[in-house]
Order: structure tokens, then sequence, then C-alpha cells
């Protein structure tokens, strides 16, 4: 089971978790700022874990989801991506 986010978290360094908004079977959502440039963002964690079967599969379609790039504008484009201590996240 992945180590889902917490309030306060710090997440690579430099987002921080202010509020929990979803979690779901897919992903977990938190309302967060970037200490950087003092910016509201968005964290998605992926919920899988090693260990599941579909793992991989979720992996795969995670990362393709940071590496989206959507023009609309009810769509969040990814600003960084990546994975610390075993858990993989998007920021938008």
């Amino acid at each position: 089971m992945p180590k889902m986010m917490k309030i306060t978290d710090k997440i690579r360094g430099r987002y921080v978790i202010d509020d929990l908004i979803a979690e779901g079977g897919q992903a977990s959502v938190a309302k967060g700022t970037d200490q950087q440039t003092g910016r509201a963002v968005v964290i998605k964690q992926l919920s899988a874990s090693p260990g599941q079967t579909q793992y991989r599969q979720e992996l795969a379609r995670f990362k393709r989801a940071a590496q989206a790039h959507i023009c609309h504008p009810n769509v969040l484009d990814p600003i960084d991506f990546g994975e610390e201590h075993g858990e993989w996240y998007i920021i938008m």
C-alpha cells in the first residue's frame, strides 16, 4: 500500500500539501503550494503500489498523463512529475 499524502507533507522539496481533495482507486489529489513561486498547485499521487497486479499498467497510464499537453481551459497542464520515496506524483 502506498504512503498516502498528508497535510504539511512536502513533495520534491518544494510542494507543500495544504488540503486533501479526493482519494480514489487510481490516484489521490491534494491542493498545495509551490514554495519557490508561491503559486497554488494540484498534486496527484498514484494510488497503485508495486505489489498490485495492475501496477505496471497504472504507472504507464500515469506517466502518459504527466507527459500530455492538452490545450483546453478545463485541463491543467503538468508542471512537474516524478517519484519520491517510491511514490509517483504529478504536479499541475
